[in-house]
């Protein structure tokens, strides 16, 4: 560790050896971080294995607007007809 006095721009150079201590250990931590996760997963895959991670949930979206759809077209046209 060293001990520094002198000013450079406003700032000790302790700050700016803490600075890029800090800078290094969060890269570092970066390059870990994704290193776990897999590099080639593209954005369909991932939209694919959420499907199948949840297939009623998503099927049920298009019955649940298929039916608030048929069932406003119908009572509009009811409503022409008879207001």
């Amino acid at each position: 560790y060293r001990q520094s006095v002198s000013i450079i721009g406003g700032r000790s150079t302790n700050s700016h050896h803490a600075f890029a201590c800090r800078l290094i250990r969060n890269t570092q931590q970066k390059q870990r971080f994704s290193a776990t996760l897999s590099p080639k997963t593209s954005p369909f895959t991932k939209m694919r294995n959420e499907v199948r991670r949840r297939p009623i949930e998503y099927a049920s979206i298009p019955c649940v607007a298929a039916f608030v759809g048929i069932t406003t077209n119908w009572m509009g046209v009811k409503m022409l007809f008879y207001p």
